[in-house]
This record gives structure tokens, sequence and C-alpha cells, in this order.
């Protein structure tokens, strides 16, 4: 069992690291994946040095990865998920903060302009939300690009089922992280 005795830390502030191996599990990933994920340069983060196969992760690391494989399991393209992870993962942890203790929802939708009446550029909005606010949270990105298409496609997934998951997997390899734990927390999953 790995144990963690670390200070507490506040959300989002980079944590103290796990074993590359812990991560996996949590996430639910092989290695060969996450060998693939790194070389194709899909790993939803800032990859660590690594030094022989082996690396240090923070719960966070392990959510993204997570908020990945939710996302291209739910039929956005492995680049643009990895993106979207990566670049906006902000989004989803500035509405944790505001949000009730409803279940967040951690996604993308698309529109497309035309031009001429052809199809001419789709654009990619990256959006946290509750179901309650859906409606709401789409019509204020909208508003605020001054975008008056409307939505082409979506891919939306539960991001505190997938922190739930983990916790489950944590207690099924005996992963004690007090990091993960108040993330956790913070997304209504605990």
């Amino acid at each position: 069992m790995y144990v963690s005795s670390r200070p507490a830390k506040t959300l989002f502030e980079k944590g103290f690291e796990m074993r590359r191996a812990d991560v996996l599990r949590l996430a639910e990933l092989s290695v060969g994946q996450f060998d693939a994920l790194i070389a194709r340069g899909l790993i939803p983060f800032t990859t660590p040095h690594r030094r022989g196969g082996w690396g240090d992760f923070t719960a966070e690391q392990a959510f993204r990865i997570g908020l990945f494989n939710a996302l291209s399991g739910a039929g956005m393209p492995q680049a643009r998920a990895a993106i979207c992870v990566r670049a906006d993962y902000g989004v989803l942890s500035a509405y944790g903060e505001a949000s009730a203790r409803e279940d967040r929802w951690f996604g993308s939708f698309s529109t497309v302009s035309k031009v001429a009446g052809e199809p001419s550029t789709k654009l990619h909005y990256v959006f946290a939300t509750t179901l309650k606010n859906l409606r709401r949270d789409i019509s204020q990105k909208l508003e605020l690009a001054k975008d008056r298409e409307q939505p082409t496609d979506m891919v939306l997934i539960n991001a505190t089922d997938v922190m739930r998951r983990m916790l489950a997997n944590a207690a099924e390899h005996q992963i004690v992280d007090e990091d993960l734990v108040a993330l956790a927390i913070r997304l209504g999953a605990s």
C-alpha cells in the first residue's frame, strides 16, 4: 500500500509525486498506452522528465489522464481531447470552485461558420457545467465569442464520475493520496 505522509496542499497547486504505476491504476491505463500517448505527444499535461521509465506524477495529472480517456472514449478525437484537457483544465477547476454539489460536466461543442452558404470555419468551445446549467452555459460561451451559429456537435463527460471511478480504483489498489481525496471533495465526488 502506498500511503502519503505529506502536508495538505491547496487544490490545483502543484502537488507531491506519486508513482507512475499508481497513476496508471487510478486512470485505468496500461504502461503501453501511456508510453504511446507520450510518444505521440498526446499526454494531457506537460510531460515530466523521465528517469529510465520512471516518473513522478500528481493526483491532478492522474485526473487529467482520466478526463482524456473519458473524452476520447466518448468520441472526441485523441488529439483534440489532449488539447482540451491540457489547455482548458482551468475551465473545469474554475467551474468546480463556483458550483454547488452537483456533478461537474466537462467537454466541448463546435459551431461551423458559413460564408456564402458554404461551411467555412469550425470553431471548438471548451466548457464546464452542471446539467442544470448546460443550456445557459453554452449560450453564454456563444454570446461571449459573438458566434451566431448553433452547436453542430458536442462531447460532454461527467468529470465528477471520472473522479468517483478513480477513487474506487484507489480503494481497490490500496492507494492512499491526500491530494486525490482533496480533489475529489472539490469535485463533489466524495
